[in-house]
């Protein structure tokens, strides 16, 4: 089994003001069928060092747009 993950739009990431911790909601789905629910946890320095590479990379060409 193969799954991808998606952000669930009716529920924003939130950050733990105490220890930094961003909370990113997903659900997780088998081609168009939806599997289960997680949060991905990411310290404060994760996030920075993720953002970082997600900007690099949309720099460099065309972003699709949702």
């Amino acid at each position: 089994m193969r799954l991808h993950a998606s952000a669930r739009r009716s529920e924003p990431p939130s950050v733990d003001e105490v220890t930094g911790e961003v909370r990113v909601p997903l659900a997780l789905y088998e081609v168009d069928v939806h599997r289960g629910d997680l949060d991905l946890v990411l310290s404060r320095s994760e996030v920075e060092l993720l953002l970082g590479r997600l900007l690099a990379k949309i720099k460099r060409g065309p972003v699709a747009v949702l």
